[in-house]
């Protein structure tokens, strides 16, 4: 969860609140799979907690988060566990936010299923397309869609899998400032409207570990045509790049980099343009702080553990965005930075809850509080 426009103040008291709820749920659950000899296995796995938090948009909010990880039924007990993450909030806006990103390695990982299933019906904060926007110009607006990405791989060779890519999501946006940008209606999807696409990905995978790599690369490449032959009001496509490295130059130390292009022609409405901020790409900056068509950026990450079930880590990243590839200038990067510390909820499948704070270009800054790591 994204808190950049808090006072610090009100993001201590989300923080704290979260952290000393007062349980964590932690249900296991067996399934009908006979145990192997000697050793039980414990193949089904759920954590859970209570999320408070209030956000100048929405007011006091109320929800929860968690991850069920498990294995299927006729999988072995060395198979890649299966995940579902599980969000909702509900806020004093009456606002509703509902999401399960999802990654399932069915038949001992011959299959790679994954994407996010969801609805919002929120606020969100609109700070214009490109690098020409003033540093304090921001726009509040509501919408209500429903989000559906599923991305069905096969796997080819140990590590390589490829298949199909589908996105849909239909945006209504209302509430607008009358003295914004969007209100004028010059910007793709200021109407809101359907994207709906339909393309090919590839992944190479030899993390060691799914929820806390430490060693392998994780090299995604997609691309997507988004037109009225594949259902969607706006006509564009999408060329993706996002590879991840995991080194371990120390035994209680790990150092991830993360490398993303995102690349767009045609004319994507500006909630699927590309763009930096939230708890993945750059975090410092809320999630859309710059958008446009094309983005490249790297980030990396030092993870130290501390002592036993804790850690830390260390974060930075770097970015452009610009309308055109031959636009992009050293003159437009942004910088974030920041710290965070670890739980370990699960020792085996080494599950964290993350809370990080950073901090970007403008002096802009967030809190983040989810479960499993950034990249």
């Amino acid at each position: 969860m994204n808190y950049n426009t808090v006072p610090f103040r009100k993001k201590l008291i989300i923080i704290l609140l979260s952290i000393l709820s007062p349980y964590i749920i932690h249900a296991q659950e067996k399934d009908s799979v006979p145990a192997e000899p000697v050793k039980k296995v414990k193949r089904n796995r759920f954590y859970g907690f209570p999320v408070f938090f209030y956000l100048p948009e929405t007011r006091f909010g109320i929800g929860g988060a968690g991850i069920y990880s498990f294995r299927f039924k006729n999988d072995s007990n060395n198979a890649r566990p299966s995940r579902v993450n599980i969000g909702f909030a509900v806020t004093q806006n009456r606002q509703l936010l509902l999401y399960l990103p999802y990654q399932l390695f069915p038949q001992n990982g011959k299959f790679n299923i994954y994407g996010e299933a969801g609805w919002y019906r929120y606020n969100f904060f609109f700070f214009g397309v490109g690098n020409e926007q003033a540093p304090d110009f921001r726009e509040r607006y509501a919408v209500d869609f429903p989000r559906l990405r599923v991305n069905a791989l096969r796997r080819f060779r140990p590590g390589l899998y490829a298949g199909v890519r589908l996105w849909y999501e239909d945006w209504s946006l209302s509430e607008l400032d009358p003295n914004g940008q969007l209100v004028q209606k010059t910007i793709p999807g200021s109407c809101g409207g359907r994207v709906s696409g339909l393309g090919v990905v590839m992944n190479y995978d030899t993390r060691n570990n799914i929820f806390f790599p430490e060693k392998g690369v994780l090299i995604e490449a997609a691309f997507q045509s988004f037109s009225k032959n594949t259902g969607s009001e706006f006509t564009f496509t999408r060329t993706l790049l996002d590879a991840a490295v995991y080194v371990k130059p120390l035994k209680s130390a790990v150092v991830a980099v993360n490398a993303i292009a995102d690349f767009n022609t045609g004319a994507p409405p500006f909630y699927l343009m590309a763009l930096m901020g939230g708890t993945k790409r750059m975090r410092g900056f809320y999630e859309g702080r710059f958008r446009d068509n094309n983005l490249v950026l790297l980030q990396t990450e030092w993870r130290q553990h501390i002592w036993k079930r804790f850690g830390a880590v260390a974060f930075g990243g770097t970015g452009i965005v610009a309308d055109k590839l031959n636009h992009l200038r050293i003159a437009d990067t942004r910088f974030t930075y920041g710290l965070g510390l670890r739980f370990t909820l699960d020792k085996k499948e080494h599950i964290n809850i993350r809370l990080d704070y950073g901090r970007g270009t403008y002096n802009s800054s967030g809190f983040y509080l989810t479960i499993g790591e950034a990249f």
